[in-house]
């Protein structure tokens, strides 16, 4: 009999990969969601290949060539953690199918090494396609003797673990912190969330480096980056041969995850048996009832799933509280910096605003999660047009603190005046009706009504990824036209591409109030 912790990781990936309905699946719609999907990893890969080689490349040509080992599994190792944030409250616990686990004859310790080993490949395959092409470079650069090369070929495979336990940790004491709580959903996504933010505002919070020498520079930058992630100071040092050092990353990575699999297992049913409870207060009085409009009550249905599910709001909420993080960052910004930089820091902010808030979207997913229980909305005596403002509703109260807060925090900051100020609000506003109406439009074209977690949906949908793509597309676009046309104001390029998206919007929501939803 095969293993049954290898048993249930294949079952978990061909649950999670489209590679069963791609081979097997005879209906033409769910092979092309399939294909498309693919497609739509593959491009977002090539960007992150692209980026990787680009400022390898820039560091080699600056005489930094050092600090891209430390540097790239570091931004790697944080991207781990965040999105191990997002995907461990309904992978590792909390899941759908955890009553058709318990009636198998395995171990808890199975099911979470296999699900962790899950949640391992998953990250390995973004940490390789971003760091890989920049490790690569260093390894040309530096003349790297074979010895090196097997070095970091394995401490890169190494690299998104420790990582993806702390993250799993942290996602897990919250799950247990608020397991006997009534609001234990709504707390576990506000905790969730606040770690995260954490996290990144200490990746913004780096202390200024000082002096033009370059090989101090480098020793400063590496000095930084270890204070911030000390595993990538024993990554560095094996990047250079060192086999010690290796052997401590070996060892320090492969002893948190065995450890985190012996001690959760003691906690696991306990855990998701308390999650999956439905309390009831045995003190309930019928009070008087209040009435609402069927959009405002859509709206309040809407916002308290968004709200109550940890994974779509971290998944949905982080860009538009991104935008406020570097409104406040650019307060800290040094004077010398603001001088050199700030008239290109004052065209490039609307947009990076508006590529945090376009490329997360609370509508790509908001049909999908209505899952089987659809029919019960579809069949309600509402129209269209109300479910769907509802659901455009929510994704723009989603983007509102990056317009409200993060636009005005960003033109102060940099020392923008008025016109700045309505473009720094204007354009994030602009790509938040985007992503709310092409979502919402994206996730009727590829629905996804048979999943068993909300990480299926928000995370690995072929909806999500194809909105996320046209989000991207949609800042790269005016990124290059206002760079390209700097002999005029910023306001023209961004004004005439602001009002062609408006009105790109518009049209398919025209299209969208005329659909007829059937369950």
């Amino acid at each position: 009999m095969k293993n049954k912790c290898a048993l249930l990781l294949k079952i978990q990936l061909l649950q999670t990969l489209p590679l069963n309905r791609l081979r097997y699946s005879h209906d033409p719609k769910e092979r092309s969601r399939a294909l498309l999907m693919g497609i739509s990893v593959g491009l977002v890969g090539l960007v992150l290949i692209f980026y990787s080689l680009l400022f390898a490349a820039g560091c080699v040509m600056a005489g930094l060539a050092g600090v891209i080992p430390p540097l790239v599994i570091t931004a790697s190792s944080l991207l781990t953690l965040a999105t191990t944030l997002i995907k461990s409250n309904g992978l590792l616990f909390g899941f759908k199918d955890y009553d058709l686990l318990l009636s198998l004859p395995v171990r808890s310790r199975d099911v979470i090494a296999s699900r962790l080993i899950a949640l391992y490949l998953l990250d390995l395959a973004p940490t390789v396609v971003f760091a890989a092409p920049a490790l690569v470079v260093y390894g040309m650069a530096v003349g790297a003797g074979i010895v090196t090369w097997i070095l970091l070929f394995f401490s890169l495979l190494l690299a998104p673990l420790l990582p993806l336990v702390i993250g799993a940790f942290l996602s897990g004491l919250i799950a247990l912190l608020t397991a006997r709580l009534r609001r234990r959903s709504v707390l576990t996504s506000v905790l969730s969330l606040a770690a995260m933010m954490l996290f990144m505002a200490g990746a913004f919070a780096i202390p200024q480096m000082e002096g033009a020498d370059l090989s101090a520079l480098a020793e400063q930058m590496s000095a930084m980056i270890s204070r911030i992630y000390p595993p990538a100071a024993l990554f560095a040092q094996a990047a250079e041969g060192n086999v010690l050092s290796f052997l401590l990353l070996v060892l320090v990575s492969l002893g948190a995850a065995a450890l985190f699999v012996l001690l959760f297992a003691k906690v696991f049913s306990w855990l998701n048996s308390a999650l999956s409870a439905r309390r009831s207060s045995g003190h309930f009085r019928l009070g008087a009832q209040r009435a609402a409009s069927p959009l405002r009550a859509l709206y309040l249905k809407e916002l308290k799933r968004f709200v109550s599910c940890p994974v779509y709001l971290m998944n949905c909420g982080v860009g538009p509280l991104m935008v406020v993080l570097l409104g406040i960052g650019s307060f800290f910004l040094p004077s010398e910096q603001k001088e050199l930089a700030g008239p290109l820091l004052l065209r490039a902010a609307p947009l990076a605003a508006a590529f945090f808030v376009g490329m997360e979207s609370t509508t790509a997913a908001a049909l999908s999660l209505e899952g089987r229980n659809r029919w019960i909305l579809y069949s309600s005596p509402v129209d269209t047009r109300t479910i769907f403002n509802a659901k455009i509703a929510v994704g723009l109260t989603a983007s509102a603190p990056a317009v409200i807060l993060g636009g005005p925090l960003l033109a102060l900051g940099l020392g923008g005046g008025p016109v700045e100020l309505l473009l720094m609000m204007a354009v994030p506003a602009v790509y938040a009706v985007l992503s709310a109406v092409v979502g919402l439009a994206v996730n009727l074209k590829f629905p996804n009504y048979e999943w068993t977690t909300e990480t299926a949906v928000v995370k690995q949908g072929s909806a999500v990824l194809v909105s996320m793509l046209i989000g991207i597309g949609a800042a790269i676009v005016p990124f290059i036209l206002v760079f390209a046309l700097a002999a005029f104001p910023a306001w023209l390029p961004l004004g005439i591409w602001s009002l062609l998206l408006l009105a790109g919007s518009y049209a398919v929501y025209r299209r969208l109030i005329k659909v007829r939803l059937y369950w």
